[in-house]
């Protein structure tokens, strides 16, 4: 690299001083002194030198002083080359070859270690020290110098004392007019500044690498702002090519926002500003690059601006997350958290806005509190515990208070991290208002309360084989189990489950799940711990990850054993009810026995009656498969001891439902009868009314032990079916009883009618149109509704309007005096007993009335009515017995009342308004009438007993209401004595039993006298040789024995005009299958004939056509070894009409068949009796033979 310039210039300096005194002291003075104008010591030497020889040039004869001016300016020559920082020297080489140093000054020992005079002495000294590597150019280099007398100038290398030093060597070659080249120069030791310099540009070298790959651009630009370098980390910053910057402007790295900011950041650094600023650079591809700029300006030596020089740093993702920061900053300021910054100390550093504005404070407010300020449960200890778990732990977690501002406290649940940063501790804690929360957690907790309370069980289950149960609320414990035996996997959901349910709450997740439902219900039953079965209700929801894969069930489960319990006892009571219309008492109870059964899952079941005596049993009924399956015992009818029964009779000692369940082990069990099933446990329920045991059900071997469930169960439909037998029973004696209030109505001495509300008439009794002068009922009827009872019969009419408004507002028996038109014009009197009769929305819309003509007695007691006793007598004639009563006596009694009870006046007017009743219903009574004095709604018409003075009972018709009297309530009764009624309605109903006795008997004894004639025809087919004219008889005895069956069905039915279609078709089929066929595995015959009812005028027809097809198919059908199947079939649809079909899989008609003109007297029969029956026939012969009968039932007809 070379000397620096201010050593090349001193050099120079003194050369041309050295020079102008050499040739000064030679007598040439034409050479110009000029000074650096640096005033240091070159240029005062100069300075004395130009004086030095402008006073030689101006005292040329003052050689004398001249010479001691030469030699002071020698002197000071001396001195200048002592102080120069290397040698000076002379060196000259002789036209011989040699060389040598004619003057060397002392820095040679400096430099080199060598005195001048050995150097004088001796020149290759200083050669010998010439570092070897250096010797050639060395000596190239002064040969050159000397053929050419050009300056020389060399770096050459040294080893003195071993070390390696560096000399910058120059002088200027001069030949001599002797033939010596003479060289004058100066050696300067550059060893320091080449060391200098070997650092520099190793300096250089990596600070060319730390550019090249520094992270930060480097970009510099001219005076025209265009690029002159770039780094390799600018040009990949903007997306460029290496190389491809230069020359560019930087405004084509920018963006119109950039470029219109350009101007006053070139204003700036052309004005000399050093700054650092954000820039946003546009890249190659169009994105943008964030950068830091520092920007420096370069001034060239004229003081101008040259360019700019710039370290460019990528902060795109610095801005990226400075921007991030502060959306951070942002978000915790207006986070609903509460977010602080605390010292040990518990000193506040910071908070957000957010949380500072719920205190109600500012967050330069808070930052000058502590926490000790703001949580009003912190203290010094707590506040150390607090410090203490955040050094073990690293964070903690608590609940406390916070105090607003204004002192309001809200609680808050804190969440606080331990940090250590540059030996200072710090907490970041984060509060959270959870009042909302504890609101939230305190119903929850209420939730959970009521779910633990409640019957539903919370589940949550895995979807996996068994289905695993990963969360089971505490109330499963009311099916036997512990929470703990699911979460353990020692029992699966799935294994509860009873097993007859299992495939199909199976099938139906499977079919739930595949459909994507999110939630589905099922029914099923479970085993309890106990090994009880219980009904559930699952509902159930479906959890599925991110791939749509099922992966868990939750619901609740709900305990329905109950409800399922009630629906099963009351789907049986509707079934039983319905049943019962149509079905024999026995039937019914059979029914009842099979539903007991299959509610209670019992295996056997048995229904019996008790005497009034309370001693005897009537053995009455058993379940079907107890009948048909289990029992064989006889007993039906049969009277049984009860002191002679077993345990089954428990129930009767202690008068309550006894359960057996471990029958074997009763110790006064007494075995069971000939035929009778064993007996595992069993269930007896007595059946009430009042204290009277009226019959007992049961039920036995059921698979697991009978419960209080079972005996509610049973004594529901036990009650229920009890219920059904007085009701029957009594419709029949309300048959009866029916009969003879018509016949009493009928006959009644008085009338009796039926009326709207507008006024017509809808019914009458002959008396009233006898009171009314018209020849009938009838014309009676007619006549009024024509127009309407108040025009046709009132006096005056408007007076009826007034007597409907009081019946209906008084809503009781309404007593009054009317006159009325009779057909003839003639006015008549008639008392008359009203009411009004209420719709099902107990609305008064019709009216009965009694009515008495009293014409006659009116005209008698017109005198007796001037008087003050007029309405006293009116109400003491009275037919009824009417009293009132107050409280709880007998305030008012009439005649009538004394004479229907016995008492005297006086006697009813001490006893109490309720003991003229039977004892049994004193009771009722009394409720009845102190609530109507109350005012609350009772029934006002009513039938009881009632026992007069003598001990008779007798029965009342009771219209009751309330009054006011003596101003206060009161309650009033009207009594019609019904007692002969009711004994008509008995004699009646004893009449009526007797009729169907005799009915049956004779229905009986036509059944007798046909299998009479049945036999003779059977002795008379002995006598007969042939067998077509025995197969004749044959037929003939099988269409009796179809006539005859109808008859022994009716005899044995309740119903004496409806005979039970299905079981006769049974039997027929069943006796014609017996007699005609041999081979019972060739045939198989089906009878399914079911809700069918016919009176024998149709039934009878009926079997003989059955009879005549089934023979038919039984004799022709099958011939051979030919095998098949013969089925009757019937059906009756709700309009009555009866479908009958025989068909068998035989040989079939043949073709062409034509029943019009068959030979064979069975179908003619069958054709004639359709015809009989009203009824179409329909015959088809291709696949076998079917033969449908379609015709009306006229039963109800």
């Amino acid at each position: 690299m070379g000397i620096s310039m201010t050593e090349e210039t001193e050099i120079s300096r003194i050369s041309r001083l050295s020079e102008t005194v050499r040739k000064a002291r030679g007598g040439d003075f034409s050479f110009r002194i000029e000074t650096s104008g640096k005033n240091d010591e070159l240029d005062v030497l100069a300075d004395e030198i130009r004086q030095m020889v402008e006073c030689l040039q101006e005292q040329g004869d003052g050689r004398k002083a001249a010479e001691d001016a030469q030699r002071d300016c020698e002197e000071k020559y001396r001195r200048l080359q002592a102080n120069i920082p290397g040698m000076v020297y002379t060196f000259a080489q002789h036209p011989d070859g040699s060389y040598t140093f004619s003057y060397v000054n002392e820095a040679s020992r400096q430099l080199f270690d060598l005195s001048p005079e050995d150097l004088m002495a001796d020149a290759s000294f200083i050669t010998r020290l010439i570092h070897p590597d250096d010797r050639e150019k060395f000596a190239s280099s002064v040969r050159i110098s000397a053929e050419t007398q050009q300056p020389w100038r060399e770096v050459v290398r040294h080893i003195v004392n071993g070390e390696v030093r560096w000399y910058d060597c120059m002088s200027r070659p001069e030949l001599q007019a002797d033939g010596d080249l003479l060289w004058d120069g100066i050696i300067l030791e550059i060893t320091e500044r080449k060391r200098a310099e070997e650092a520099l540009r190793a300096s250089e070298n990596r600070f060319r690498i730390i550019v090249e790959a520094a992270e930060e651009g480097i970009w510099q630009v001219d005076r025209e702002w265009k690029t002159s370098y770039v780094n390799r980390r600018m040009e990949q910053m903007l997306g460029c090519e290496p190389g491809s910057m230069l020359g560019l402007q930087i405004h084509e790295f920018m963006d119109d926002e950039g470029r219109r900011a350009l101007a006053e950041f070139i204003k700036r650094r052309e004005d000399g500003l050093h700054e650092t600023h954000d820039f946003r650079f546009a890249r190659r591809d169009g994105s943008r690059l964030d950068a830091l700029v520092t920007a420096t300006p370069l001034i060239d030596e004229r003081g101008e601006f040259a360019g700019s020089f710039a370290m460019v740093t990528d902060i795109t993702e610095r801005k990226r997350v400075e921007n991030a920061l502060r959306l951070s900053q942002f978000i915790i300021d207006k986070a609903f958290l509460g977010i602080f910054q605390g010292d040990k100390d518990g000193r506040i550093l910071s908070v957000n806005e957010h949380w500072a504005k719920k205190l109600g404070y500012t967050p330069e407010e808070l930052c000058a509190l502590s926490f000790f300020d703001i949580d009003p449960n912190l203290t010094q200890d707590t506040w150390r515990e607090h410090r203490n778990k955040l050094a073990a732990t690293g964070f903690n977690t608590f609940e406390s208070l916070h105090r607003r501002k204004d002192g309001a406290t809200f609680p808050v649940e804190v969440t606080v991290n331990y940090l250590k940063f540059q030996d200072r501790e710090f907490s970041c804690s984060f509060a959270r208002d959870i009042t909302k929360l504890k609101a939230k957690d305190e119903a929850l907790r209420q939730a959970n309360l009521i779910v633990e309370n409640s019957p539903a069980v919370l589940f949550r289950w895995r979807a996996e084989d068994g289905w695993p149960v990963e969360m089971v609320s505490g109330n499963v414990a009311q099916f036997g189990y512990a929470p703990e035996e699911f979460l353990a996997g020692a029992i699966p959901f799935f294994s509860i489950i009873y097993p007859e349910d299992q495939e199909r709450v199976t099938a139906e997740v499977r079919e739930y799940s595949a459909g994507g439902a999110d939630n589905f219900q099922q029914e099923y039953r479970i085993v309890t711990r106990q090994g009880d079965v219980r009904w559930i209700d699952d509902r159930t929801a479906v959890e599925r990850d991110a791939d749509g894969r099922i992966t868990h069930f939750q619901g609740i489960v709900i305990d329905i054993t109950d409800r399922k319990r009630t629906e099963s006892v009351i789907a049986a009571r509707m079934r039983l009810l319905q049943f019962a219309e149509a079905h024999t008492l026995d039937e019914l109870l059979e029914a009842t026995l099979n539903e007991v059964e299959e509610l209670t899952g019992s295996c056997i079941g048995f229904y019996h009656y008790l005497e009034a005596d309370q001693q005897t049993l009537r053995l009455q009924n058993w379940s079907t498969r107890t009948r048909k399956v289990f029992c064989a015992a006889a007993g039906k009818g049969l009277h049984y001891d009860v002191s002679a029964a077993g345990v089954w009779v428990d129930c009767i000692h202690q008068r309550r439902p006894v359960i057996h369940n471990d029958y074997a082990s009763l110790p006064h069990r007494k075995g069971l009868p000939e035929g009778h099933p064993p007996v595992l446990r069993e269930l007896v329920v007595p059946i009430f009314r009042g204290e009277s045991i009226m019959a007992i059900l049961g039920v036995g071997n059921k698979p697991w032990n009978y419960t209080s469930e079972d005996i509610e169960t049973v004594s529901l439909l036990a009650d229920l079916s009890w219920g059904i037998v007085e009701r029957k029973r009594a419709e029949e004696a309300l048959k009866v009883s029916e009969q003879s209030y018509r016949d009493i109505v009928e006959h009644a001495p008085f009338g009796i009618c039926h009326s709207t509300g507008e006024g017509k008439l809808l019914n009458a009794n002959p008396a009233l149109a006898r009171i009314l002068k018209y020849d009938s009922p009838d014309e009676l009827l007619e006549t009024i509704n024509h127009s309407s009872i108040q025009d046709v019969l009132f006096v005056e009419a408007s007076l009826r309007e007034l007597l409907v408004g009081g019946i209906q507002e008084n809503q009781r028996w309404h007593k009054y005096e009317n006159r009325y038109r009779c057909k003839d014009e003639s006015i008549i009197t008639c008392n008359v007993h009203s009411r009004g009769i209420p719709d099902q929305h107990g609305k008064i819309v019709e009216f009965e009335s009694f009515l008495e003509n009293i014409t006659d007695r009116v005209e008698t007691e017109k005198a007796l009515r001037e008087s003050e006793e007029k309405f006293r007598v009116l109400a003491e004639t009275a037919p009824a017995a009417i009293v009132v009563y107050q409280g709880e006596k007998f305030v008012y009694v009439n005649p009538a009342a004394v004479r229907l009870f016995g008492y005297g006046e006086t006697e009813l007017l001490r006893m109490k308004f309720w003991q003229w009743a039977h004892p049994e219903s004193h009771a009722q009574i009394m409720d009845r009438g102190l609530a109507r004095q109350r005012g609350e709604p009772v029934p006002i018409q009513y039938e009881h007993r009632f026992v007069n003075k003598n001990g008779d009972v007798g029965w009342v018709m009771v219209s009751a209401g309330s009054i006011t009297y003596r101003g206060n309530p009161a309650g009033i009764a009207t009594f019609i004595d019904i007692t002969e009624n009711k004994r008509t309605e008995e004699r009646m109903r004893a009449a009526l039993a007797e009729k169907e006795v005799l009915l049956k008997e004779v229905h009986h004894r036509v059944k007798n006298n046909l299998q009479i004639i049945s036999s003779l025809l059977e002795l008379q087919s002995d006598y007969i040789e042939g067998e077509g004219s025995r197969r004749y008889i044959r037929e003939s005895q099988d269409r009796i024995r179809s006539m005859a069956l109808v008859h022994e069905q009716l005899y044995k039915s309740e119903d004496l005009s409806v005979i039970d279609f299905a079981c006769y078709v049974d039997e027929l089929v069943m006796s014609l299958y017996r007699s005609s066929v041999v081979d019972q595995e060739k045939i198989c015959a089906v009878v399914e004939v079911r809700d069918i009812e016919l009176g024998i005028d149709q039934a009878i027809p009926c079997g003989l056509i059955i009879n005549e097809l089934v023979s038919n198919s039984l004799k022709h059908a099958f011939p051979g070894n030919r095998r098949g199947s013969l089925s009757i079939r019937g059906s009756m649809d709700e309009g009555g009409h009866v479908c009958l079909t025989v068909s068998d899989t035989g040989v079939g008609l043949p073709q062409g068949f034509d029943i019009s003109t068959s030979e064979s007297l069975g179908l003619q029969i069958v054709n004639l009796l359709t015809k009989q029956l009203h009824g179409s026939l329909d015959i088809r012969g291709d696949e076998g033979m079917s033969v449908c009968i379609r015709f009306k039932s006229m039963v109800g007809k």
